[in-house]
């Protein structure tokens, strides 16, 4: 009587759970539809069928950058510079982001340096990404300097290599199976815990996104709703994200791989750290100082170069380097990209443009 009455509760539980996870996936499948987007072009389509499987290149200079690759010859001081939106220049003129004020400042006032620089920053690649593009394309060319851009005291689009940055276009490429053997992969190098494996997993839900939960279960302290701009103009956002493990992780492999290929391949690295333009933080109160430390700690550790920029945009308001169009915490303007580049210039100056 008594194992009756236990399988009963047994079979109830199991058809209880049954019924939650029936209603969680049609729920999801439901949200999708809702949620869906449409296929992005293809127009560059074999630039994205990379061996890496690398999220982006859809962008015309994405494309004249990799064509610069042919012009790299032993007797130039080449420059390559990877990061995601902020080094791509999203927001500015092709010809007022850093890398391209940069040149034109070289070649206007050292005409005796022969040198070539190749931006091959990516909008939404995070450092893995970014360290999985430059492996492919430049693993074997002569280079001398890898500018690495690093955003707000924080990473780059952190976790992105394993998530949904982007997914559509590398699943209108790609199969599933060739993206989770990615992904896999990815978090194997990183030597990921099942914590971060699991919650890569569930990263994917459209479900937990709109709904708030992702943040509310795994990122306590960020914001659960609004809008884009509300979290990048969260200080708590920033912080979660610094604290997390998970994402660390990605960090340190970036940047001891980017260490073990500047070696083998004898090219010095130099680390620039945009801080993120807060709407109510004032420099003199700036909210993520004690992140810089575990980030330039990072960079010096693998014996990297570092500019930290907070301390040249500190002597502007920040109204002066914020973009006018979008509340965008993120991009700096034209002005702000200029700033950047003077910091560069006098880098390789001091250095006497040589490694």
């Amino acid at each position: 009587m008594k194992k009756k009455k236990e399988r009963k509760i047994f079979l109830k539980l199991g058809l209880v759970i049954v019924s939650i996870l029936f209603f969680l996936i049609v729920t999801e499948l439901l949200f999708r539809a809702i949620y869906s987007k449409p296929t992005p072009s293809l127009e560059f389509g074999d630039f994205y069928k990379s061996k890496n499987l690398i999220v982006g290149l859809e962008e015309k200079e994405n494309i004249e950058a990799l064509m610069q690759i042919d012009n790299l010859r032993n007797d130039t001081y080449n420059i390559v510079i990877v990061g995601d939106s902020v080094a791509f220049g999203l927001g500015v003129d092709k010809s007022e982001r850093f890398s391209n004020v940069l040149e034109r400042m070289i070649r206007e006032n050292h005409t005796d340096f022969d040198f070539l620089i190749i931006n091959i920053a990516t909008t939404s690649h995070s450092t893995i990404q970014e360290l999985e593009y430059f492996k492919e394309y430049f693993s074997n060319k002569k280079v001398d300097l890898v500018i690495l851009v690093i955003i707000g005291y924080v990473f780059n689009d952190p976790g992105e290599a394993t998530s949904s940055s982007g997914i559509e276009r590398l699943e209108a490429l790609h199969s599933v199976k060739e993206l989770r053997k990615r992904e896999k992969a990815i978090l194997d190098k990183i030597n990921a815990s099942n914590f971060c494996k699991l919650r890569n997993i569930f990263r994917r839900s459209v479900l937990l996104e709109k709904t708030g939960l992702m943040n509310l279960l795994f990122f306590k302290g960020a914001p659960i709703f609004g809008s884009f701009y509300d979290y990048m103009d969260s200080k708590k956002h920033f912080i979660v994200k610094q604290e997390d493990g998970c994402f660390w992780q990605e960090i340190t492999y970036s940047f001891s791989e980017f260490e073990r290929l500047s070696k083998r391949n004898d090219f010095d690295v130099l680390v620039v750290i945009f801080p993120i333009l807060f709407n109510d933080y004032s420099w003199n109160d700036y909210p993520l100082i004690e992140i810089y430390e575990k980030v330039n700690g990072e960079a010096l550790k693998n014996n990297f170069f570092t500019i930290d920029m907070l301390d040249t945009f500190n002597n502007y308001p920040v109204s002066k380097i914020k973009r006018k169009d979008l509340m965008d915490t993120i991009h700096p303007n034209a002005f702000g990209h200029e700033l950047v580049a003077k910091e560069i210039l006098k880098f390789l100056k001091e250095r006497e443009f040589k490694k």
